[in-house]
């Protein structure tokens, strides 16, 4: 009886110590890098480290990180493209002209009870009907206008 107690007692010691890690885990720790992942393969102190030095790509993924947007030559005609894109684009967001979209109207009509010509009785009953469809509320043509000649 002493030996099963103390059989018991030294089990679960082991057990608790170890954090059922290397006795009940059929899971291999030995982890590498997996196949696929496009990022580098390093200890996360390393990452850390290496996330405050922003010249060094950390992805091949991401392309042309290195060059520099001013570098480039741009034609005028291409400039002045995307300078009257990003007016237009920071006006719309400025000014934004949302469309609405104003909901249907539906009404009630109350039928009373009657009795018609052959004396047959019709109990009272109500009847549904749609008076207006849903319809877009969208902005008037005059004031995209008005805006498109602000923005020039």
């Amino acid at each position: 009886m002493r030996n099963t107690k103390l059989l018991i007692v030294t089990l679960m010691t082991t057990v608790i110590l170890t954090g059922c890690g290397t006795l009940l885990n059929p899971y291999h720790e030995d982890f590498l890098c997996p196949d696929g992942d496009p990022g580098s393969c390093t200890s996360v102190k390393d990452a850390y480290k290496r996330s405050f030095n922003p010249s060094e790509a950390f992805s091949p993924m991401v392309k042309d990180a290195a060059e520099n947007p001013a570098d480039r030559k741009v034609s005028k005609e291409e400039y002045r493209y995307k300078e009257a894109l990003y007016k237009e684009l920071s006006g719309l967001i400025k000014n934004p002209t949302t469309p609405m979209l104003m909901p249907s109207r539906q009404m009630r009509v109350l039928i009373p009870g009657y009795v018609d010509k052959d004396n047959l009785y019709y109990g009272h009953r109500y009847i549904y009907f749609v008076v207006r469809d849903p319809q877009w509320a969208l902005p008037v043509l005059s004031d995209m206008e008005d805006k498109k000649e602000e923005l020039k």
